[in-house]
């Protein structure tokens, strides 16, 4: 894999598995979570799950024939990409027939590929049943939610979050199939836990982008010896090795390695210092652009040893509560060889549905992602510009 140097990181060399997992695998002395992480890594690394690994060609934001990503090779230097993220999408109530999209199609259309965390349960209630978990929040989107996702002008579709499980195995699969069914290309769940984890390979142009999808929230049953909830790709400490995998695998065989986690804490401006090792670990064996979402609040973002880092994407299309958490954005990594630009474009979800930003909510979106970014600053363009400045993330 070739670690992306530019203006704003440095070069650094391919960390060595096992180093990897001795920062990341606590409690990994669990038999059962030990062998379970060896026995999947090993499969993902092969290739091997009932879905497969979702394979798409695109020269547009939107996906068309299929292609062997080990038949695209990458002879001439790599042309310039942009690959697009947005955060947390449901559509429950009556969200998917007020056009929550529509506003910002041409934002989301914009880009060679593009990223949103699909965090709801997908199907008709006959097919996913009653939840097996008692929880505050259960969400549950209608099938047409993929058409409009799709529609709109996204691409691929993260899915291992924390409302994945909402309605348990039974919701987790049938979400996985149904956008297998859809024009969207969806990666962290599945039908057994060797499909959750399989990376998805996209072709852009004359590069190959490779995505995994990985969740570690809640991470707290993952203590249980049992360790169940096998249909969700988790990036628990527990599972350190099996995430570890996934993103190799998707390094050795892709130009562009994109990881979309599920993680942070809800409402915090900061990521904590845990996640900053997992992530750092993350980019040492191969993530060049990681896409995290849970906090539902924007955070900062940044150049992490040549890999681009968007701390929290925030809500997209998502009931909420106003204020900070009612405020977004569309972010754009321009990547060739290496990462050339991060910009954001700000946005607002009234009522949940997304819309692009006024002046003054645009200003403040751009202020609060600046604050909370470490080694640079937005400018009026949306752009990161690296600086010395103080932030009050570090």
């Amino acid at each position: 894999h070739r670690r992306r140097v530019g203006s704003y990181g440095r070069g650094v060399h391919r960390f060595p598995l096992v180093a990897a997992v001795a920062l990341l695998c606590v409690g990994c002395t669990n038999e059962f979570s030990l062998s379970f992480s060896v026995e999947v890594a090993d499969a993902v690394a092969a290739g091997v799950g009932d879905a497969g690994v979702a394979e798409r060609a695109s020269t547009s934001a939107t996906p068309s024939s299929t292609a062997s990503p080990s038949t695209s090779t990458t002879a001439l230097p790599p042309r310039p990409i942009t690959l697009g993220f947005v955060g947390d999408i449901h559509m429950t109530g009556s969200l998917s027939t007020r056009s929550p999209l529509a506003a910002v199609t041409a934002l989301l259309s914009a880009p060679d590929l593009m990223f949103a965390n699909l965090e709801t349960v997908v199907g008709d209630a006959g097919e996913v049943g009653r939840p097996p978990i008692d929880k505050e929040f259960i969400f549950r989107s209608p099938p047409e939610t993929l058409d409009v996702i799709a529609e709109a002008g996204i691409d691929v579709v993260g899915m291992a979050n924390n409302h994945s499980w909402d309605y348990g195995p039974t919701g987790a699969r049938v979400t996985r199939r149904r956008v297998d069914d859809s024009p969207l290309i969806g990666v962290g769940t599945g039908p057994d836990p060797v499909t959750a984890y399989a990376p998805a390979f996209i072709t852009v142009t004359n590069q190959v982008v490779g995505v995994v999808s990985l969740s570690r929230v809640p991470c707290d049953w993952a203590g249980d010896s049992r360790a169940q909830r096998l249909e969700i790709a988790w990036g628990c400490d527990r599972f350190a090795i099996v995430a570890i995998a996934a993103i190799a695998t998707a390094s050795e065989q892709a130009d562009v390695t994109v990881v979309m986690l599920h993680g942070g804490t809800e409402v915090s401006n900061c990521p904590g210092p845990r996640l900053r090792n997992v992530i750092d670990v993350w980019i040492e064996v191969g993530a060049d652009i990681v896409a995290i979402s849970h906090p539902h609040v924007l955070q900062g973002v940044e150049m992490v040893n040549g890999a681009a880092v968007l701390w929290s994407t925030g809500n997209f299309v998502f009931g909420n509560r106003g204020g900070r958490t009612g405020r977004s954005a569309v972010f754009e990594v321009t990547i060739s060889a290496v990462v050339e630009e991060i910009r954001l474009i700000p946005t607002v979800l009234p009522g949940g549905i997304a819309a692009p930003a006024g002046d003054d909510a645009a200003a403040r979106v751009r202020a609060e992602v600046s604050e909370r970014s470490v080694g640079g600053h937005i400018d009026d363009d949306g752009i990161l510009v690296p600086d010395e400045l103080p932030s009050i993330c570090g």
